[in-house]
């Protein structure tokens, strides 16, 4: 194991690990100069702010600043080393749990997001996953912009993305489509490093044929992903490839036009000089201290604020800034600037449960956690820690450069499944996967996490109190509806017929998940309220709506409606959770933004 020291010492190897240097970059808002004026302030260096902050510098004559909650991620080894995911320190997190509710069985879940330069993709689990088609199809018909459809914003994907092999030197040809997918980018991604184990060998021989349940899909990001795929990963070159990384590079942050800085925490936006009675300015950001909860002061923006805080701080700056429901805001006693009652509502987020058996496999660590002495011998190497991580900090090679899962199945529920006498299918569309099932072996057991991918259920961020430094109120909204019960008893039967095959004939011998087909309703309900977890993929709290529409937070050009000045870029614009991993629909989010804006401005 890694001595008891070394996650402390990893934290302080900023100086050999160190990735660039600015003098641009400032430890806190003490240290900016508040009268500067700036062209674009930033609120938030997740997918969303660090690649507009990227784009809209690009432009010399544009002066960008981006302000980050949280800390550097330089140096950070836990941060960058893929292997090392789930031992990032909390200092690292916001540390968010929801509210209990007895959807959950009265249980707080851990909700945690990014604190620190690049966000979330600084600290999630780096699937690289585009969602369905149809999922920005849906967004179209939301907004009544066909400029979000599929096939327009594809090219924004590709422009992002930089495809590279593994530092590993796996062959993973035949696994991916490689005329779906980009070079030259940022973003670089690449497939499992390690693999196939003996357990991933057996999933992929369970596989059914091209007209069968589960047939084997070449590409997860082809926008049709139906079938058992080969997973891929915002990893690069041995490292997390995050928003930072990617597009906060040296030559980025050396733009003697853009400014960044750390360690600040807004508290509002706030009314400038300008607008109308009927359509306010909002172009000035407050500055606060989050341990002192203390202001420190304003910064104001020439042309917009561009909110990326993500789909918990941004609406919560929005209400704390008298932008919300006005009946809820006068309660707090918030004077209110604009009523949008949508703003926190609407959140939707993907409910998972493990579902595994007792199985002959000794591969892997227990699932969900991260045990360095033992990991898999089958297709991921064994190793010694400490020369596993002299090996990647010296090289960026070796067993960290890997992640525990390699294989992913995605699939529908049968057409002729009794849950559909009862209801309508919430799929944006007929090649929509309705569940992930992320493949996994350990010392003993063997399986799946099953996610849900199109919830019915929705929650919401709302304020504790009106001080800005209160955390907020979170709802995760999930298990609120009878059909995401229903639906995840249906995958826990799609499970069951995937692992019935003679692929795992004396490998799998006992469940030990509830079996909705032997449970009464009770015993079924009562076990998945008590293991349902969050994915933490949260959208939809200020989610993008038609333009004049009352509903809604932000037009389909992501300004914040009833105000301007104002832009919203983050996943709270995505009006309905789509089905995959959220990073890259926010990057696709963000690149669009940024032409958006530019043509605003020109």
């Amino acid at each position: 194991m890694l001595s008891s020291t070394l996650p402390i010492q990893v934290v302080t190897l900023a100086l050999a690990l160190i990735r660039h240097a600015s003098a641009k970059l400032y430890e806190s808002a003490r240290e900016l100069d508040l009268n500067e004026r700036y062209d674009f302030v930033i609120v938030g260096s997740g997918p969303g702010g660090s690649t507009v902050a990227a784009r809209l510098s690009e432009n010399p004559k544009y002066k960008v600043l981006l302000i980050e909650a949280g800390a550097n991620d330089d140096g950070v080894a836990t941060i960058h080393a893929p292997l090392l995911q789930q031992t990032i320190p909390s200092t690292y997190m916001w540390n968010y749990t929801t509210e209990a509710t007895p959807a959950t069985s009265n249980r707080s879940l851990n909700y945690l997001r990014g604190y620190v330069l690049g966000g979330s993709s600084s600290v999630n689990g780096m699937v690289y996953s585009r969602c369905a088609a149809d999922d920005y199809n849906g967004w179209a018909v939301a907004t009544g912009d066909n400029g979000w459809r599929w096939d327009n914003v594809l090219p924004y994907i590709k422009k992002s993305e930089r495809l590279v092999p593994a530092t590993s030197g796996r062959n993973y040809s035949g696994e991916y489509d490689p005329s779906l997918h980009g070079y030259k980018g940022e973003l670089a991604t690449s497939l499992a490093a390690f693999g196939p184990t003996d357990f991933d060998q057996r999933a992929l021989n369970s596989t059914t044929g091209p007209h069968g349940e589960f047939p084997f899909h070449q590409d997860m990001n082809d926008g049709r992903s139906v079938g058992l795929t080969w997973m891929q990963f915002a990893i690069g070159g041995g490292e997390r490839s995050s928003a930072a990384t990617s597009f906060l590079t040296g030559a980025v942050r050396a733009r003697p036009n853009l400014s960044i800085v750390l360690n600040t925490y807004v508290t509002r936006v706030l009314q400038t000089e300008g607008g109308s009675p009927n359509s306010p300015s909002v172009r000035t950001v407050e500055l606060g201290d989050r341990s002192a909860r203390s202001v420190i002061g304003t910064v104001t923006a020439g042309k917009e604020v561009i909110l990326a805080a993500g789909n918990v701080n941004t609406p919560q700056i929005l209400l704390n800034s008298g932008i919300g429901d006005k009946k809820v805001l006068t309660q707090l006693g918030i004077k209110t600037t604009v009523n949008l009652p949508d703003v926190g509502n609407n959140m939707a987020d993907h409910p998972g449960v493990i579902a595994t058996w007792i199985s002959q496999t000794n591969e892997g660590p227990a699932y969900g956690q991260i045990l360095l002495s033992a990991m898999p011998t089958d297709g991921f190497p064994s190793f010694d820690p400490e020369a596993a991580f002299s090996e990647w900090t010296a090289n960026k090679t070796g067993p960290l450069t890997g992640t525990i899962n390699r294989l992913t199945l995605w699939s529908r529920i049968p057409s002729n499944a009794t849950i559909w006498k009862t209801f309508q299918d919430p799929s944006s569309g007929k090649d929509t996967p309705h569940f992930e099932m992320v493949m996994a072996a350990s010392n003993g057991t063997a399986g799946a996490f099953l996610i849900l991918l199109n919830p019915t259920s929705r929650g919401g961020i709302s304020l504790r109190s009106s001080n800005p430094f209160d955390a907020p109120v979170i709802d995760s909204g999930i298990l609120k509806t009878p059909y995401d019960i229903l639906a995840l008893a249906e995958g826990i039967r799609s499970m069951k017929r995937f692992f019935s095959g003679p692929a795992w004939t004396n490998y799998l011998i006992t469940s030990t998940f509830v079996d909705p087909d032997t449970a009464s309703t009770a015993e079924w309900e009562a076990y998945i309220r008590e293991n349902v977890a969050t994915n933490q993929h949260g959208v939809g709290t200020a989610a993008m709506s038609k333009k004049g529409a009352k509903h809604g937070v932000v037009d389909p050009d992501l300004r914040v409606k009833g105000v301007s000045g104002l832009r919203i870029v983050d996943a709270s614009v995505i009006p309905n959770v789509p089905a995959g991993h959220i990073q890259v629909p926010v990057y696709v989010v963000a690149e669009r933004a940024s032409d958006l804006i530019k043509a605003s401005w020109k």
